[in-house]
């Protein structure tokens, strides 16, 4: 069989040629390339280490360039800061030049001349030096670096539920509204003695030499002297006249009630001239208040503003006397009012509603009385009369010393400022107080009237001087001495028409002094020194410019902005259909009626309807979309927001279905300055910081702060007392009746025998009530029982029954002793309460608060500040929000030293700690102040709590924990001000004794009371009246009282008594103190004597914190507590997110910061403003608060550049670059007042005073140049290091790569001769594999 096979050797043949194609084709590509690795294939991991390497080098060779062009750019840089540094060398050498009294001030003009060319040039070269484009010396080349400016403190709002401010101001003036004293004079004047005898008499201060004999004279040179005193002269208001032998003075009205005029003469005068001070009539006091009253009791003033009263009597034809009134609203508009004073006793002036347009400022008839000093009605018939009543909106005002900026008032706010605002409360809106504010936030230059002095010297002798062109005779013998001569040139120039009051000029000169004062009108401009010229008196004049017409007006460098202004709405309830309107800012919504059960929809009607009018108004309204949020309305502008109601339902029914609430608020305003500018918040002594809605602090660091409102005391929880009174009819129960009260459900009953009196059956169940947690105790009257609960703030139930047929037992409160269960008051911070910034706010607990005293009943833990504070503070990494809890403070205005107490030590507690101060009633207020505070501040490690002085009282300042202060009132005299803590308006407890006939049948042995808890019993005795059994029992308590040696009447010294009509009146002598009057019987008890326990007027701390406490220990529990506020600081965010500069460490705040620096919202949780909500409570309001101010806040420009001197990501060297300019830090001390006049400029040497003051500046910018151009050195050397170093690197990666990625030429050369040996051996190999298979074919085909 013959068989064919394939050509195998060819195959392999082909094989090997192929395989030496592809080596020689590599060898001949590494020999053509150089490169040993052409493709991932001849090499995949040498390949992927050599392109790392290349982009490395690249990248590093880049990076050497990148540094070459930042030393490029800080040469560029520090070449102009060269410049700069030259020419403040320059400006030295003129500043050191002009310092130099060889120069006189228009010498030192010329200098100034070139420094303030080389000031602006300085400028100049900041902003013109640039670099590939953009300027590298006005801070803004490349990123800024530093502290975004943020509102530092926000003002609370300020919300009321009267429109118009019921209490008003009445102020009084006019020429007959003051005080008129008379002085009879008798006598001659200074008679024939000595001449060198002292003959002088000092009236009310005014000393007047004597000199003329008869007695009208004497009256005339005493009158004259007078009006040329500073005292009475034109512009004091006060006048002097002569009736006859009669010297009269009428007091100007401000001087208001005047002691009597005080009178001395000298010896000499004495023995001559006698005087006498008559007694005042009516009509010579002074009329110094007016009370107001409305008709019936009810009305108001519909608009705020001023009314204005002038009364001109016609002394000679009453038929002309005149009475005009105008309203001037807040908004500028005058109304025309018409009024009536009452005729014949002139005491009081009325305006009815219904006449003329009075209607339009009152709604209801309003009657003024005058009054004097002693509030007794006086008649003003006779004299000329300016009365004034402001009356304020239901949101204050700022008034001056109100709130004080870095030291500067910034005055009142006027309804003018705020064209958006309703105008009645428009003066205290938060657009109002910002613009006052704003006022003076910036230094400016004003123009004021100038003043100088002149003073005298030497001494005088006869001839004539002239001052001020008015010329004076003068005699050596009477003007003997400088302070004469100046006084008699005072006084003549005070009488010449060159400077009378229509000039606008005033002469100032004071008693004693050789100084004059000239006083110029503004429009006057720079006035020359005033002319002097001596004659031959032989005086010196020094002329002095105390005040120059152009005045700088220091700023205070602190602005303020508007925020939204938001008025959160109520808890809503649905199981009502009302129908009204709402009226916002004046306008009138469309008709709203509720839908039952459905607060969604009637929400939404409402919102609706107010939006409607959204372009009157200014004002929208939100949907919550929540029940117990209600509505809320939101003001963009700030402009207050006043809501009322009309509707045929109740008011507050109406707004309780709609989710609104009634009144007017006034918006938050948050205040911004530059970073290092102080914001440092007081008030004068005068001034309520309360009426800003900010608090005093220091403001000055850059976070912003907002503090909740302040939280209103808390009393100790309160008893509840149930009067039960039981009747027996005129026979006395009948046998078997039963009289019962069921007490937390355990009944007590009585049933009677027959006959007993109401009294027996109140006695019998006294006896039967225990153990209930109830005490019963006789009541007011004999017939009477009180229920009082054991423990306050835990309530007792109580039923009343009887079977009586004549009788009855009742609770129906006869007397008002009645008081219902009311536990403390405290508002703790519950979980759903308050949301910051998204973020549910945990529930305080006990734990969160170790300082706060738990003593009181009203003192609680988890309601205080610190408590508040720490569970916001348990969520500030989710809020980026802090709490502090601020200083409980309690500041005293009245300080009391009374022959009571008697001298020793008493004490004061605060928070549960005794203190002990030594009392002495010969202690001067300011001796007392200083005690106490010393007894306080020594035990401030116990009770947290620091004492100060503060001129009227004492004021204590808390660390942030509960305040609770209070005395022992059963001490005599003891009271708030003797420790300088009573802050006015305390109300003493008026109580009686009411008595019936003693001698009545049967008669009455006895009557028995409790008075401060002391049972005391007083027998009857021979009284056969009720005024004399009153002053019997008043004469029992009296012993007790005197009698050093019983306990009893030591407990009652504080108790005053006296007898009105047949009742007993007791009184506590020390208002704020109250006494406790109940535990009324009579002894036999079927006595018929009638009996009555009675308070005619409450107890009232007034304003006080502290609390008057009967036997008062460290323990006591029912003093009221004073809750601190909470401070919330947000802190501002870093620009911009680059990395910090080198060297400085890693921080998380940092990162925090960079990623934060926005506005904090603080907003309600889920339990709204329904009852369970204490939000408001606490003083939290809804609200943005904070973040980054406006621009023109902004810190000096601070350019961060970062260059790239690596090749992989933040291998860079930063470095920052001020602004030279006007606007940084480096030259602005100098170069700031470039922009002004150059008059108004502040960095000049055209002064001695002025070129050392730049002395001190120019060394202080040229510190800050020198550490710049060193930092700007230092930088361009490391650069120079940095290149070199790159370029070593650069060299050695590039021959590590070579070596990876090159080629070996002599073993390519190698390969690519054998590959091409090979090529040609397979190539003849190849032809004779194919020749043999062609010569076996040839044979099979032969």
């Amino acid at each position: 069989m013959a068989v064919i096979n394939t050509n195998v050797k060819a195959l392999f043949s082909q094989a090997a040629l192929r395989s030496t194609e592809r080596g020689q084709s590599v060898a001949m590509q590494q020999l053509s390339t150089g490169k040993r690795i052409n493709s991932a294939r001849d090499d995949a991991a040498g390949m992927a280490i050599a392109t790392r390497m290349t982009h490395q080098i690249r990248s590093l060779n880049q990076a050497v360039r990148n540094a070459g062009d930042a030393i490029t750019l800080i040469q560029t840089a520090e070449g102009a800061t060269n410049e700069i540094t030259d020419m403040m060398q320059r400006m030295r050498e003129l500043a050191v030049q002009a310092v130099n009294d060889t120069n006189d001030n228009a010498q030192r003009s010329y200098l100034d001349l070139e420094f303030q060319q080389l000031k602006q040039e300085i400028v100049h070269i900041s902003e013109s030096t640039e670099w590939n484009g953009f300027p590298v010396l006005n801070g803004t080349a490349g990123e800024r670096v530093g502290e975004m400016p943020v509102f530092k403190t926000t003002a609370t709002s300020e919300f009321s539920t009267a429109y118009v401010n019921p209490v008003t101001e009445r102020k009084i003036s006019g020429t007959g509204v003051g005080e008129t004293q008379r002085i009879d004079f008798t006598g001659t004047g200074a008679g024939t003695g000595n001449p060198t005898d002292d003959r002088s008499i000092t009236i009310d201060g005014v000393n007047v030499k004597v000199t003329k004999t008869d007695l009208t004279d004497v009256m005339l040179e005493i009158r004259d002297a007078l009006k040329q005193s500073d005292r009475f002269s034109k512009t004091s208001g006060r006048d002097v006249s002569i009736d006859g032998n009669t010297l009269v003075i009428k007091y100007a009205g401000t001087d208001k009630d005047v002691s009597k005029v005080d009178i001395t003469m000298s010896a000499a005068l004495d023995s001559t001239l006698n005087t006498s001070v008559q007694t005042q009539t009516e009509s010579d006091k002074a009329v110094v208040s007016a009370s107001q009253e409305f008709a019936d009791g009810t009305g108001e003033f519909l608009k705020s503003g001023a009314l204005t009263l002038d009364w001109t009597p016609n002394l000679d034809d009453p038929t002309q006397n005149k009475l005009t009134a105008t309203f001037l609203t807040s908004d500028g508009k005058t109304i025309q009012m018409t009024g009536a004073l009452s005729d014949p006793d002139g005491t009081t002036v009325t305006f009815k509603r219904d006449q003329g347009l009075n209607g339009q400022v009152i709604s209801n008839d309003v009657t003024y009385t005058l009054r004097d000093s002693s509030d007794t009605a006086i008649d003003v018939s006779r004299r000329p009369m300016t009365m004034e009543v402001n009356v304020s909106g239901g949101i204050p005002p700022l008034k001056a010393g109100d709130l004080l900026i870095n030291g500067i008032d910034v005055g009142p706010t006027f309804a003018e400022d705020d064209t958006l605002s309703p105008p009645n409360n428009a003066s205290g809106s938060a657009i109002a107080k910002a613009a006052a504010i704003n006022r003076k936030a910036v230094t400016t230059t004003q123009s004021v009237g100038e003043s100088q002095t002149l003073t005298l010297m030497g001494t005088p002798k006869s001839g004539t001087i002239t001052v001020g062109g008015v010329s004076v005779q003068l005699n050596e013998n009477i003007q003997t001495n400088p302070v004469q001569v100046a006084a008699t040139i005072a006084a003549a120039l005070k009488a010449s028409p060159l400077y009378d009051s229509s000039t606008g000029r005033t002469i100032s000169y004071s008693t004693g002094s050789a100084t004059i004062g000239f006083n110029y009108s503004v429009n006057e401009g720079d006035v020359p020194d005033v002319a002097f010229s001596a004659g031959t008196t032989g005086l010196v004049g020094t002329v002095d410019t105390t005040v120059q017409h152009q005045a700088t007006v220091q700023g205070t460098g602190v602005f303020a902005k508007v925020n939204a202004n938001i008025v959160t709405g109520r808890a809503m309830s649905s199981t009502n259909v009302v129908k009204g309107a709402v009226f916002i800012n004046g306008y009138a919504s469309a008709d709203i009626t509720t839908v039952l059960n459905n607060p969604r929809e009637t929400r939404a009607n409402v919102v609706r309807a107010i939006n409607m009018i959204t372009d009157k108004t200014g004002v929208k309204a939100i949907d919550t979309g929540f029940d117990n949020q209600g509505v809320t309305l939101v003001a963009a502008d700030g402009r207050n927001i006043e809501v009322r109601f009309e509707s045929d339902s109740n008011a507050n029914l109406f707004g309780q279905s709609i989710g609104m609430r009634e009144g007017v608020q006034a918006g938050t305003y948050s205040l911004e300055s530059k970073i290092d500018t102080p914001v440092i918040l007081t008030s004068s002594s005068i001034g309520d910081i309360g009426r800003s809605g900010l608090i005093a602090g220091n403001f000055t660091k850059n976070q912003s702060v907002f503090n909740t409102s302040d939280r209103a005391p808390v009393l100790a929880a309160q008893a509840q007392v149930e009067s039960v009174k039981f009747s027996t009819g005129n026979s006395g129960a009948v046998a078997g009746e039963l009289f019962g009260m069921t007490i937390n459900g355990v009944e007590f009953s009585y049933k009677a025998t027959g006959s007993e009196t109401a009294a027996q059956i109140r006695n019998a169940l006294i006896a039967k009530v225990k153990d209930v947690g109830v005490t019963a105790t006789p009541g007011n009257s004999p017939s009477e029982l009180l229920l009082t609960a054991d423990f306050p703030g835990i309530a007792y139930s109580l039923k009343v029954s009887d079977t009586s047929t004549d009788g009855a037992v009742t609770n129906d409160n006869v007397y008002g002793v009645t008081k219902a269960n009311i536990p403390a008051d405290v508002k703790p911070l519950s979980a759903n309460d308050l949301v910051i910034n998204g973020v549910k706010i945990r529930a305080t607990t006990t734990a969160d608060d170790k300082l706060s005293s738990t003593v009181p009943s009203s003192s609680d833990k988890t309601a205080s500040a610190i408590a508040i504070a720490a569970a916001i503070n348990s969520h500030s990494a989710e809020t980026g929000v802090r709490a502090f809890a601020n200083p409980v403070i309690s500041k005293g205005a009245i300080t009391t030293v009374l022959p009571t107490p008697l001298k020793g030590p008493q004490s004061l507690f605060v928070n549960g700690t005794e203190v002990t101060v030594e009392l002495d009633p010969m202690d001067s207020p300011l001796q007392r102040r200083t005690k106490v505070i010393d007894a306080v501040n020594q035990r401030v490690g116990q009770h947290g709590v620091t004492a100060s002085d503060n001129g009227n009282g004492v004021t204590l300042t808390g660390d942030g924990r509960n305040m609770s202060v209070w005395f022992d009132s059963s001490v005599e005299g003891l009271d708030a001000a003797s420790f300088g803590l009573d802050k006015g308006g305390s109300v003493a407890q008026v109580s009686q004794i009411k008595l019936g006939d003693p001698t009545v049948s049967p008669a009455a042995t006895s009557v028995t009371f409790k008075l401060n808890g002391h049972q005391l019993t007083v027998p009857v005795g021979a009284a056969a009246t009720p005024a004399e059994l009153a002053n019997a029992i008043k004469d029992y308590i009296q012993a007790k009282v005197a009698d050093p040696a019983d306990t009893v009447g030591a407990d009652l010294k504080n108790i005053g008594l006296s007898v009105v009509g047949d009742a007993l009146q007791v009184t506590s002598k020390v208002p704020g103190s109250d006494f406790t009057l109940t535990g009324a019987s009579v002894s036999p008890a079927d006595s018929s004597l009638d009996m009555q326990l009675e308070t005619l007027t409450p107890n009232s701390v007034g304003n006080n914190d502290v609390t008057g406490i009967y036997n008062a220990t460290a323990k006591s529990t029912t003093a009221k507590t004073l809750y601190g506020t909470v401070r919330m600081i947000s802190d501002p965010a870093l620009l911009p997110n680059l990395p910090a500069p080198d060297g400085a460490p890693p921080s998380d705040k940092l990162a925090m910061q960079k990623a934060s620096g926005k506005p904090f919202t603080v907003a309600v949780g889920d339990d709204g403003f329904g009852k369970n909500s204490n939000f408001a409570a606490m003083g939290f309001e809804v609200g943005t608060f904070g973040g980054q101010s406006s621009a023109a806040m902004d810190p000096p420009r601070v350019g961060r550049l970062a260059f790239q001197v690596g090749a992989s990501a933040n291998q860079m060297i930063t470095i920052d670059l001020a602004d030279f300019g006007k606007n940084g830090s480096i030259t602005s001390q100098i170069t700031g007042d470039v922009d002004l006049n150059v008059e108004q400029r502040t960095a000049r040497i055209n002064t001695r005073e002025g070129a050392t003051a730049v002395l001190t500046m120019l060394d202080d910018s040229m510190d800050k140049i020198n550490a710049t151009r060193a930092t700007m050195g230092a930088v361009m050397n490391r650069l120079d290091h940095v290149i070199n170093n790159l370029t070593n690197v650069s060299m050695n990666l590039s021959a590590s790569r070579s070596q990876i990625e090159d080629a070996d030429y002599a073993q390519a050369s190698t390969n690519l001769a054998k590959t091409q040996i090979m090529q040609q051996a397979a190539t003849a190999v190849l032809a004779q594999a194919n020749t043999s298979q062609q010569s076996v074919l040839k044979l099979l085909g032969g």
